[in-house]
């Protein structure tokens, strides 16, 4: 999974950016499914407006259908080896988790379940590539100067 590839920008990118790119696209379009469901019949989810933190029902189904209609954006962009799509991408998930934490007192198993994909998605796009560190000189213990071995007198 941490096999680099070139790009045509020049872009490198792991297995781990294309898992991101895959689960942004995933929870990308639940979150627009479920912010039309929303704006269609606000009380599709059961929810009465007290429990919500920060928005009424309407204001959060368009912030969670914008935010998930570019988290789907951003996800084909990282498939596709965007240079932008990366740095998008992190902010549009650290975003995403805040919102849907304004959502847990409302809807807990389907805010919880929403964030957890977002901190998986979030370790994917920040992990880095071991064979692009290692090409690069960093942290490889192999290309240490190393002392020649001394000879033990027997």
């Amino acid at each position: 999974m941490d096999e680099v590839q070139q790009t045509e920008g020049g872009w490198r990118s792991s297995g781990w950016v294309a898992l991101a790119g895959l689960f942004l696209i995933v929870t990308g379009a639940w979150d627009v499914l479920y912010g039309i469901a929303l704006l269609v019949k606000e009380n599709w989810a059961a929810i009465s407006p007290d429990r919500l933190i920060v928005f009424d029902v309407t204001t959060w189904a368009w912030v969670i259908t914008v935010t998930g209609g570019l988290k789907l954006a951003s996800g084909l962009g990282l498939l596709r080896g965007q240079s932008w799509a990366r740095a998008v991408a992190i902010l549009l998930v650290i975003s995403n988790m805040f919102v849907h934490w304004a959502f847990t007192n409302a809807n807990p198993a389907t805010a919880l379940l929403s964030i957890l994909f977002n901190v998986l998605i979030l370790y994917a796009l920040v992990v880095p590539e071991k064979t692009s560190i290692r090409q690069e000189g960093y942290w490889d213990v192999s290309q240490a100067q190393r002392p020649p071995p001394t000879q033990i007198p027997r």
